[in-house]
């Protein structure tokens, strides 16, 4: 009977995992990278809290994923088509992780990981050899006075 119990809870787990997927793609269908991480984020908390290691694992990777993608469009500017066909790429690669999660099949859900992950590396390789630098202008402390009052 406990282990009924048992795989209701984790039925009950991934259910509510697989929602916080849903949410990460609603984030990146409209390029808000910051909240996706910030869902990944607080997917790695729950999971770490109800002992779901593949949930740790998994939203390791994301939340990874999400801030090195955040880093690299802050630093350099890409193609508005480059960023769709990311975006794009990226809902495609969460779509088949949630079938993998839905069916546990770990082999797909690492292939699929693995894709995230190395799309987004390439993209900042590409960007570090290619793109333009997105440029700051920082508040210049050497014109204020120097005296407080």
């Amino acid at each position: 009977m406990e282990y009924g119990v048992h795989d209701s809870i984790m039925k009950k787990l991934e259910e509510s995992f697989v929602e916080g997927l849903n949410l990460i793609m609603e984030q990146v269908k409209v390029s808000n990278y910051s909240g996706a991480e910030t869902i990944a984020t607080n997917l790695i908390n729950i999971s770490n809290h109800l002992d779901y290691p593949d949930g740790v694992l998994i939203g390791e990777i994301l939340e990874a994923i999400f801030d090195q993608l955040m880093d690299t469009l802050s630093e350099y500017k890409i193609e508005s088509g480059q960023q769709e066909s990311l975006s794009n790429e990226l809902l495609e690669g969460l779509e088949q992780l949630i079938k993998s999660i839905k069916t546990d099949d770990e082999l797909s859900i690492y292939k699929v990981l693995r894709f995230l992950r190395t799309k987004v590396t390439s993209l900042q390789y590409q960007c570090w050899e290619t793109a333009r630098r997105v440029r700051r202008s920082y508040p210049r402390f050497s014109r204020l006075p120097l005296e407080m009052e």
